[in-house]
């Protein structure tokens, strides 16, 4: 694709993403954003400007792209940058909605279960996921690093495999370009437990001896 399709694309993405973002704020009343893997904070930025009665906070492992942010985004009073990283995430509070924007892909698989239990621990309400999705998982070498695997997959259905995730929007897109493309955006909205699992009397255990 050519240097314009590419800017064009994602202008396309972040004007999507805002608009969907929007659609959750008619559901209830957000007061805090996380976006991890913030990098330089371009889209942290148009959360921070659609959304400024809240408390936007942008966390990355680059302390170069922090330091950017920082500068770029100095004048924001509702905006923050925080290097950190996506395993180890430097909060206890929960937040309204969790991004997580083309970052699982780039985890080594050893950091892959800490960092779905850190998003789970600090989303509150909603977490928007926008990754690629291919009908099958799939491993390959970046071809912006050639020292660094990529790994795709249905990264939402990781979430939705316990009852108190569940899907609140989804969106496929490019996969008329082939296997490798496909793309999806995710919004998962969490349930309380008492809703998400049923409640039942307790059943006796069996003899201990007795395996039928």
């Amino acid at each position: 694709r050519s240097l314009g399709s590419f800017k064009k694309d994602l202008f396309n993405a972040e004007k999507e993403a805002i608009k969907l973002i929007k659609i959750i704020s008619k559901k209830t009343e957000i007061k805090n954003i996380l976006d991890i893997g913030c990098n330089c904070g371009v889209f942290t930025g148009f959360l921070a400007i659609f959304f400024p009665q809240a408390k936007v906070i942008g966390v990355d492992p680059s302390k170069e792209a922090i330091k950017f942010a920082r500068v770029r985004y100095r004048n924001f009073s509702n905006l923050k940058f925080i290097v950190g990283h996506s395993s180890s995430l430097p909060f206890k509070n929960q937040f309204d909605i969790v991004i997580v924007r083309m970052v699982l892909q780039w985890l080594p698989r050893k950091f892959f279960f800490e960092t779905i239990a850190e998003i789970d621990r600090v989303a509150h309400n909603f977490v928007y996921i926008n990754e690629f999705s291919p009908l099958a998982a799939s491993t390959s070498i970046s071809v912006h690093n050639p020292k660094v695997k990529i790994f795709k997959q249905d990264y939402y259905k990781i979430f939705t495999s316990v009852p108190y995730w569940t899907i609140f929007y989804k969106k496929i897109f490019d996969a008329q370009l082939g296997e490798g493309h496909r793309r999806g955006i995710f919004i998962l909205k969490k349930l309380s437990i008492v809703n998400a699992y049923k409640k039942r009397p307790s059943i006796q255990e069996k003899d201990k001896n007795n395996y039928d």
